[in-house]
C-alpha cells in the first residue's frame, strides 16, 4: 500500500503532519541551514513518521563543484568528498547502517551525465558504508536503477519502473505554514528510517560560559549550535547543562553524569 509524505528544506512541525506518514529532509554541508538536525529527526520518528534523507548542497554537484581547496571532479570525488560533509550528521542522527541516503541529481541529466552520476552515487555510499540510494528524473533513475541502485526518488514526468518514491509539485500544498512537496512512498522498502527503529540516544544541550557557546551532544557526539538554532532546540525540552569551559570528544562520556538542570 503506498505511503504518502511530504519534504521540506526546512523543518517541519511533528503536530502540523497529520495523516502524512513520511518525511523527506535533506543532510548536507553542516553549514547549510537546510541541514536536518538531530531533535528534528528524532522528533518525526517517535511521531511515527519514517524519515527519507536527500544529499543536496548545489543541484548539480554530482557533475563537480568548487570546493575550499579548488574545483572538485564530478563523479566519484564529489561522491566521496559530498560522503566526508554528510559523515558527522549522520553519525550524530544514528542513521541506520541499512537505509540508504539519496544523492541528489536535481537536474535534467542527458549525454553522458547519468554515467557520472553513478559514479558520484556509488562513491557516496561506499564512503559511508550505506545502500547506495539516488534522485533524479527519470532518465537518471532509469539508468541507476539498471545499474544497481536499488533506493530511487524520482521527480518530474515520466515513470521510473526502478523508483521507490515519487516527488510531485503543488505549489499550495503547506503543512505548518511550510511550503512543501509531495511525496508517494510506492514500495515497502522504500528507503527511509522506519519508525519502530529509532534509537533512544541520550541527548542534551551544554553552554560553555568561557566561550559563551553552545553545543548539541548526542550520544558520544557534539555539535556547535548558532543563535538561530536554539529557539527550537529549547522549545523541544532537551536538558541542558553548563560547563565551565570547551570539551573535547573524549569528555563526551563524562558529562552524561552530570545532573540536568536549567541555567
Amino acid at each position: 500500500m503506498p505511503v504518502s509524505g511530504v519534504d521540506a528544506m526546512v523543518p517541519l512541525p511533528v503536530a502540523a503532519l497529520g495523516p502524512y506518514g513520511l518525511v523527506g529532509r535533506y543532510v548536507c554541508d553542516p553549514a547549510n541551514p537546510k541541514c536536518v538536525t538531530v531533535p528534528e529527526a528524532h522528533g518525526y520518528l517517535k511521531a511515527g513518521k519514517a524519515l527519507l534523507l536527500y544529499y543536496e548542497d548545489g543541484a548539480m554537484d554530482a557533475l563537480g563543484f568548487e570546493g575550499p581547496r579548488g574545483r572538485v571532479p564530478g563523479g566519484a570525488p564529489a561522491g566521496k568528498a559530498k560522503a566526508e560533509l554528510a559523515k558527522p550528521t549522520l553519525d550524530a542522527l544514528g542513521w541506520p547502517s541499512n537505509e540508504a541516503v539519496h544523492f541528489a541529481a536535481d537536474f535534467s541529466v542527458v549525454g553522458s551525465e547519468p554515467a557520472m552520476v553513478l559514479e558520484c552515487v556509488q562513491a557516496f555510499a561506499a564512503v559511508l558504508g550505506l545502500p547506495e540510494g539516488g534522485y533524479g528524473d527519470v532518465n537518471a533513475c532509469d539508468y541507476l536503477g539498471a545499474h544497481g541502485v536499488r533506493s530511487l526518488v524520482q521527480f518530474g514526468a515520466g515513470v521510473s519502473s526502478y523508483r521507490s518514491v515519487y516527488q510531485g509539485y503543488d505549489p499550495s500544498l503547506y503543512v505548518g505554514g511550510v511550503q512543501c512537496d509531495p511525496l508517494t512512498a510506492e514500495r515497502a522498502d522504500f528507503g527511509a528510517w522506519k519508525p519502530s527503529s529509532t534509537p533512544e540516544v541520550p541527548m542534551f544541550l551544554v553552554y560553555d560560559q568561557t566561550h559563551d557557546a553552545w553545543w548539541l551532544v548526542s550520544g558520544e557526539r557534539k555539535e556547535a549550535m548558532s543563535p538561530a538554532q536554539l529557539p527550537a532546540l529549547l522549545a523541544e525540552g532537551i536538558p541542558r547543562k553548563t560547563v565551565p569551559t570547551d570539551f573535547t570528544a573524549a569528555e563526551l562520556a563524562a558529562l552524561h553524569e552530570f545532573p540536568a538542570g536549567t541555567f
